[in-house]
């Protein structure tokens, strides 16, 4: 259980940063500081949460795993909710 706290908190934290970082390379995507963070870390904990998934079975802690694919999780999900707004706000 202790381990699963730590990979969820490393996930968010990770999504958090992943978001930010989607918002400062591509500024017509970006939702802002807050809206970038919060898109993020749903995005890295969604992400973190298929590696636990993954890993579990077989024992391994996949910490590598787990930023890393919380770091695309985040990316992903930011990309397509800054495409969704400007989307939504040329109407």
């Amino acid at each position: 259980m202790p381990g699963q706290l730590v990979g969820l908190l490393l996930s968010l934290g990770t999504g958090a940063i992943g978001g930010n970082v989607t918002g400062a390379l591509f500024k017509t995507l970006s939702l802002g500081r807050v809206g970038n963070s919060t898109v993020g870390m749903i995005g890295g904990g969604i992400g973190g949460q298929i590696v636990d998934a993954a890993v579990s079975p077989t024992g391994g802690s996949g910490l590598v795993s787990n930023i890393a694919l919380s770091f695309a999780g985040s990316i992903v999900l930011t990309a397509i909710m800054g495409l969704l707004r400007n989307a939504l706000s040329k109407k």
